[in-house]
């Protein structure tokens, strides 16, 4: 007959190493301390984003052009509008949902939790900032800036899907996100970091039950104007590669000097003084 082991000998009740509970909100999860140990595979892509973006960023086509590429006040203090949330978030999400009346249900509390981030002058971003964002957009629904509990799949169809975090990883993710988001060493372009926050954010965390794509767009492009320029992620790029964010913003900085230029050279001939 087996012997009970030393430790039920003596009564000890301390759980043995191999027997560890996980205790995620209300699910209590027993794992082996090896799982424990081991960083899941989305975890360790995650943490290679930054190094992939920056080796991304080096090859890209246009990078002289974007090392000419200068930030501008204008973009950096000019508040978030009305418009601007419509062309990141489009008006699809207006339709009661399961979880929210609304896609955006109270509009002046996403646009305070977007400005409250703009105008932060003390950090790039906060973790309490990210989960803010996200309980404005679901002010009047279930699950505002409530972290998943479950796995989660995202499918583009039957064949092509995408495995996101474990819930177990999500909030240290999080916080990494944040320190990484704030750390200008691993991320030294402001575009970088504006890509990042899209990109980890709902390609790899996916930390809500819903609206990750709209929180997502909404911190690229909340980010992208923090570092001085425009907002180019819309409603319709919702797996937008760094590639064509960087083409995208490149072409649309151009036509916003352009347009400059030409207001510069109408009003060149033209008396504007009200004095006469």
């Amino acid at each position: 007959m087996a012997q009970p082991s030393p430790s039920k000998q003596r009564g000890d009740s301390t759980p043995s190493t191999n027997d560890v509970a996980l205790t995620s909100g209300n699910v209590g999860v027993k794992e082996s301390s090896l799982f424990l140990r081991l960083r899941s595979p989305v975890m360790r892509e995650f943490q290679e984003l930054p190094r992939t973006l920056l080796g991304e960023f080096d090859r890209f086509i246009g990078k002289a052009k974007l090392a000419n590429l200068r930030s501008q006040d204008s973009f950096r203090t000019t508040k978030w509008t009305m418009t601007d949330l419509y062309d990141t978030v489009g008006n699809a999400h207006d339709k009661r949902t399961l979880r929210s009346p609304a896609g955006v249900s109270d509009k002046s509390s996403v646009l305070t939790a977007l400005n409250t981030i703009l105008d932060d002058t003390t950090c790039v971003i906060t973790f309490d900032q990210v989960k803010a964002l996200h309980d404005a957009i679901f002010e009047h629904g279930d699950g505002g800036g409530a972290i998943r509990e479950d796995a989660a799949v995202g499918y583009a169809s039957e064949r092509i899907y995408r495995v996101f975090l474990p819930a177990v990883e999500i909030e240290p993710a999080l916080r990494e996100y944040v320190a990484t988001l704030n750390d200008e060493a691993a991320l030294p372009h402001p575009l970088l970091r504006a890509y990042y926050a899209f990109s980890a954010l709902v390609f790899y965390i996916h930390p809500f039950y819903d609206g990750n794509g709209r929180c997502a767009r909404l911190l690229g492009n909340i980010l992208a104007r923090k570092g001085g320029f425009p907002p180019v992620i819309r409603h319709q790029d919702k797996t937008i590669q760094l590639a064509g964010f960087l083409e995208t913003m490149l072409n649309t900085v151009d036509l916003h000097e352009d347009a400059i230029r030409f207001r510069r050279n109408r009003l060149a001939g033209k008396t504007t003084s009200t004095w006469f």
